[in-house]
């Protein structure tokens, strides 16, 4: 985010309680550090997770984000997937 590779936007969410407004960060398609038609795989292999981000490890962000909304009851399977 440091490098506005994503951008922050409210989505609309479904959820069982019905639909709210959420904050989701998309990425910034006309950001040079954006690989247009990355596949998954290719996505979550180096060189795109470098080892330690400024912030912390991508990796954790990642798997933390993941494991935060299964305890919310969220499932997300891309990026369960990554």
């Amino acid at each position: 985010m440091l490098a506005a590779v994503h951008v922050a936007r409210w989505l609309p969410v479904r959820r069982e309680g019905g639909p709210v407004g959420a904050i989701a960060f998309v990425a910034n398609r006309c950001h040079p550090r954006l690989t247009p038609g990355a596949s998954r795989r290719s996505a979550s292999s180096p060189p795109w997770r470098p080892p330690r981000a400024p912030l912390g490890r991508c990796a954790d962000y990642l798997m933390n984000t993941v494991a935060h909304l299964r305890r919310l009851g969220i499932r997300e399977p891309r990026l369960a997937t990554l």
